[in-house]
């Protein structure tokens, strides 16, 4: 019994040091894969663009009519009346989604809220006029919204370029927040936080460069530059003022400049690498409120990989990918084959819980939108550790009692 009694407490010592040891989220964190339907259906496919915090992802899909992905199902997102094809491209905590619908037989967009997924979307002001009859026509796109309902954007000007657009809660009157002196201004999907502070990447004046911008009361703040680099972009903040992105580190080969994965800790701040999987190229383009991120990186056969930073920890998220699916050609870049991730069109978000939504594709026009949920191992390893520990007091109260 003293002998059992002696291991027992050894093992509990080796976990309760194993526990220690993990206990950063980013060594102690493994991921569960979930299919979101795109295994047992390819005559539809939807292409995951925003994740909120209870779960509910928001997507494009192949028939041109978005979709909602809550409570393990997909259902439309609806409709309205003279818009051919939509976008759904970000969803708050209340359910509030901002997007983009296309006119009918028109090459033209305007930007949407909608209130609900079951309710007609809400049409956005823009600096042109939906009118048909007009040669110059808008593509206003509604890209971010935030909790308290803002959405941000971007909008079409009379000179055929585009600036960064903002949109109050319950308001379709637009905020035109303008340009960085040159011609265009892009926003993706997760650039505005819950203050208001809108994000975005546009020309300089002359187009002399590229840069990412942080747009606080009305005006735009230009993010540093990595030493010896001139462009870099931004693509998401979140409500702690944190910035991610990529930049060019002043480096270029064969394929163009070098752009790093990023991440300022402020408006002010200096850009920090965040390191890739290996390779050259990498950028980041979602951030949560734990400041973790996602986005892509290439591994040293300059392939690029979808990839969460992590308190400093780099992860290929590949590895969580089930093999049968690795094995049968299944791959998270659109195209794999030599593509740099800094050129990457796929899409990656991540909410405060940690969950993770993107593509897999096969070559063949098949799509599988799929999930990762946390699995945190500190409490698994914490229970056993528990359970180890009651079993050497047990068999000390045992050996008490035939002393």
């Amino acid at each position: 019994m003293f002998n059992t009694l002696r291991a027992l407490q050894r093992s509990a010592l080796m976990v309760i040091g194993v526990f220690a040891l993990t206990g950063s989220p980013a060594l102690a964190q493994s991921y569960v894969f979930s299919d979101m339907g795109g295994l047992s259906d390819f005559s539809r496919s939807y292409l995951p663009r925003g994740i909120n915090n209870l779960g509910q992802v928001v997507g494009d899909s192949t028939t041109g009519v978005p979709g909602i992905w809550s409570n393990g199902s997909w259902s439309d997102i609806a409709a309205r009346p003279g818009f051919s094809a939509y976008s759904a491209l970000n969803i708050n905590d209340t359910g509030q989604i901002a997007g983009i619908g296309v006119v009918d037989g028109v090459d033209a967009s305007v930007a949407f809220r909608w209130d609900s997924s079951t309710t007609q979307p809400t049409i956005l002001t823009g600096l042109i006029p939906l009118d048909v009859t007009q040669t110059l026509l808008p593509f206003d796109v509604g890209m971010s919204i935030n909790n308290p309902g803002a959405v941000g954007g971007q909008v079409w000007t009379p000179a055929g370029g585009t600036n960064a657009a903002l949109w109050q809660p319950g308001s379709t009157t637009l905020t035109d927040l303008g340009n960085l002196g040159g011609p265009f201004v892009s926003v993706w999907n997760h650039q505005l936080n819950d203050n208001g502070v809108l994000t975005g990447t546009g020309h300089t004046e002359n187009s002399d460069s590229i840069r990412g911008a942080a747009w606080i009361n009305g005006t735009p703040q230009l993010l540093d530059t990595l030493p010896g680099g001139v462009n870099n972009e931004a693509n998401s903040i979140n409500n702690l003022g944190q910035i991610v992105g990529a930049a060019n580190n002043g480096v270029s080969d064969d394929n163009g400049d070098i752009n790093v994965p990023v991440i300022w800790n402020s408006v002010n701040d200096q850009p920090t690498l965040l390191g890739t999987l290996g390779g050259a190229r990498g950028m980041a383009l979602s951030i949560n409120d734990s400041g973790q991120a996602v986005g892509f990186s290439e591994t040293t056969d300059g392939v690029a990989h979808a990839t969460l930073w992590d308190n400093g920890q780099v992860i290929d998220l590949t590895q969580f990918i089930p093999a049968d699916l690795i094995a049968a050609g299944w791959h998270i870049i659109e195209d794999p084959i030599g593509q740099s991730s800094a050129t990457s069109s796929d899409w990656i978000a991540i909410s405060d819980q940690g969950q993770i939504v993107t593509n897999l594709y096969d070559g063949n026009d098949r799509i599988i939108p799929w999930m990762l949920t946390p699995v945190p191992v500190p409490a698994a390893v914490y229970l056993f550790g528990s359970g180890l520990i009651g079993l050497a007091g047990l068999a000390r109260r045992r050996m008490k009692g035939t002393a």
